[in-house]
């Protein structure tokens, strides 16, 4: 659908209140954002540099909903000790794989295919969560 392809059922979705795409599921969710997430990457990489300039650095990183991990590229290449887990949905994972071998940050990075409402992550494993 990409970013643009929703408009033309707006008058749809103003009538019945409900969204074009499930995107609140995870079927919903893996069938959207794939086609999405490069470009909100693109949209979103100004403020994810600027943000991760006024952080201070964090060894351990998990970016929940990383999408094609606009945040967590920019913490890493702000930030050289940073290890980043990227978490997403098995269907966008490979935009996150994308974007950050294009980075020369592919070492840094390790992934992780999981719905973020039911994924079980081990208390205290990463100094700062993005989501």
């Amino acid at each position: 659908m990409g970013l643009s392809g929703g408009w033309s059922s707006l008058e749809e979705v103003i009538r019945t209140g409900e969204p074009t795409v499930a995107a609140h599921t995870p079927a919903g969710a893996g069938g959207l954002y794939p086609d999405v997430v490069t470009e909100l990457s693109r949209m979103f990489r100004p403020a994810a540099a600027r943000v991760a300039a006024l952080l201070g650095p964090a060894a351990r990183v998990l970016d929940v909903g990383c999408g094609a991990a606009p945040w967590s590229i920019a913490l890493a290449s702000a930030h050289p000790g940073c290890r980043v887990t990227a978490l997403d949905l098995p269907e966008v994972l490979p935009a996150a794989r994308r974007a950050v071998a294009g980075t020369g940050l592919a070492d840094r990075f390790d992934y992780l295919a999981a719905d973020l409402f039911t994924v079980q992550l081990a208390p205290g494993s990463y100094d700062l969560v993005v989501l």
